[in-house]
């Protein structure tokens, strides 16, 4: 059994056949904010827009399915690009939190044998993640 996966539109990653390489990437929110060069004044003046912008989280997996990687490729496109829009995440390696993603692109799976084959899931999600007590208090996502 896979330990590590992502719940997405009610449904885990590992009923899939996905499984987790190394190396997941997490982008911290960033402030939204614009540097101005005003003629006849030194340095630069920020504009603040007073607000985060989104980031990136890419999960890196390894997909296997015994009906092979064609069955498990449109399984996988089925799932996560049924409902655009912006859902719950979740993730067992931050557990007790849920991110408010959407994907970000499409999905690209490199094939590296008929039943078995790598792909990255990128997610855009919202610059703070919620705790799943209430699902109330947000907590900015500077990294984890």
């Amino acid at each position: 059994m896979v330990k590590n996966y992502f719940e997405y539109l009610k449904k885990k990653s590992n009923d899939y056949g996905l499984a987790f390489l190394k190396g997941q990437t997490i982008s911290s929110a960033t402030f939204d904010d614009a540097n101005v060069e005003i003629p006849g004044r030194d340095g630069l003046l920020t504009m603040s827009n007073k607000r985060y912008k989104s980031a990136n989280l890419v999960f890196k997996c390894n997909v296997y399915s015994k009906t092979g990687i064609q069955a498990a490729e449109s399984k996988i496109a089925n799932w996560l690009l049924s409902d655009v829009g912006w859902h719950n995440l979740t993730w067992s390696e931050d557990p007790g939190f849920t991110y408010i993603a959407k994907i970000d692109g499409g999905l690209n799976i490199e094939r590296l044998g008929k039943t078995y084959g790598n792909v990255d899931i990128n997610f855009l999600i919202q610059p703070n993640k919620f705790l799943d007590e209430g699902q109330s208090a947000p907590i900015l996502v500077f990294g984890t």
